[in-house]
Order: structure tokens, then sequence, then C-alpha cells
């Protein structure tokens, strides 16, 4: 990108997606640490969607601005959610469980995207719907 092309608005869009999306995948790990028995990311202030419980200054705000002005990749990281796993009655199944939470979340952020991509194109692409093609696509 350099600076010679650089957009504001879509860094901060990009910028604010990626909060969002670290967000929801740490949040999914300590939300479900909770319901399977561990508190300690609740006591922590962890189970929530607030970019703020788990920010990380180089991984959450450095990594994805240097991606952003150098136009490499843009990617980071969030604070890990802590899991005692002396507090789950099947520490190895529940702490797999845990684990997945995370990843799982990114796919269903990706699904429910996708979902809305396609409605907006189906509403918004007067050929498609000219052409009743919307839903092959």
């Amino acid at each position: 990108m350099g600076f010679a092309n650089f957009d504001l608005t879509y860094t901060l869009v990009v910028f604010v997606v990626l909060l969002i999306a670290l967000s929801i995948h740490e949040a999914a790990h300590a939300l479900t640490a909770d319901v399977l028995g561990d508190p300690t990311a609740r006591l922590l202030g962890r189970v929530s969607l607030h970019p703020s419980a788990h920010l990380d200054p180089i991984g959450t705000v450095l990594f994805p601005i240097i991606g952003l002005i150098s136009g490499g990749p843009v990617f980071g990281w969030a604070k890990p959610v802590p899991v005692n796993v002396q507090n789950l009655v099947k520490p190895r199944k529940y702490h797999l469980l845990i684990a997945a939470a995370g990843p799982l979340s990114n796919l269903l952020q990706a699904l429910i995207c996708l979902f809305f991509i396609h409605i907006f194109r189906a509403v918004f692409d007067p050929v498609l719907i000219a052409n009743n093609q919307f839903i092959q696509t």
C-alpha cells in the first residue's frame, strides 16, 4: 500500500473488524471455560465482548497497524484466556472444548458474514435480481 496510497477509511474498517473478531474469539474461550466449570476468566472480567478486556498492546494494536500501513498481511492476537484445568470436572475433554471454542467462533463469524454478503448482493445487484440468479451464485 505505501504512504502514497494510504486509505484511512480502509485502515479503520479493517482495524475495527479485527478488534471485533479477536474479542469474539477470546470471549468464546472465556465463556466456554466458565460454562464448563472454570470461573477464572469470569473473575478476571474476560467473559466480555469489549475489546479492552482482551487487548494486547503488541498483538492487538502494533502488529495490525504495521500490516495496514506497510500493505503487508494484517494479523493480530489478543491476551490468552487463563484456564485453570483443576476446576474442570473432565480436564482433558473440557480443555479441548475450551480450546476449540475460539476457532469455532471464527468459523461462525465467517458464515454469518458470508450470509449477509450473499443477501447484500442479492438485494443490491440488479443483474442478479433481473435474471433471478442470486440463489445459484
